[in-house]
């Protein structure tokens, strides 16, 4: 079960918008549930890259090694999607961020997604690149 406050907009410090497809709706007619996972994905895409973990000459990078998300209500297109990004936890190479997605001000799914930081020369998990704590620390979520 999702904890009330992960569905308030204003628990989450970075925003971005995606775009509801007629390609991501399911035979119902709503949105399906691989959709939901590309827009977190494309999100946290963004959010890593503001990180300082995710980009071109970087030693190291970030991958997904567990994703869980909540749908709490149908969704379906045309139309506009807005996913809060946060950091939720940060340990030795690992990173939790959650999520929440919002249409029309309302919370219709809650996602947490757990990074892991690697070395792209030794392939082996290591501390984040030295911007990331104070990054991360100002994008930690805010529990109202």
């Amino acid at each position: 079960m999702v904890e009330a406050w992960l569905t308030v907009a204003g628990t989450y410090p970075h925003w971005t918008e995606d775009t509801l497809r007629f390609g991501d709706s399911d035979l119902l007619g709503h949105i399906n549930t691989a959709s939901y996972v590309t827009y977190c994905d494309t999100a946290r895409l963004i959010f890593c890259t503001e990180l300082g973990l995710i980009g071109p000459g970087l030693d190291s990078a970030a991958m997904v090694v567990r994703t869980a998300i909540d749908l709490m209500k149908e969704l379906f297109p045309p139309g506009r999607i807005d996913i809060g990004t946060g950091v939720a936890r940060v340990g030795k190479t690992s990173f939790t961020v959650t999520q929440g997605l919002f249409h029309r001000g309302a919370c219709v799914a809650v996602a947490e997604t757990v990074l892991v930081c690697f070395s792209r020369a030794t392939r082996r998990p290591t501390p984040p690149a030295a911007p990331f704590s104070a990054r991360a620390a100002a994008l930690a979520l805010r529990r109202p």
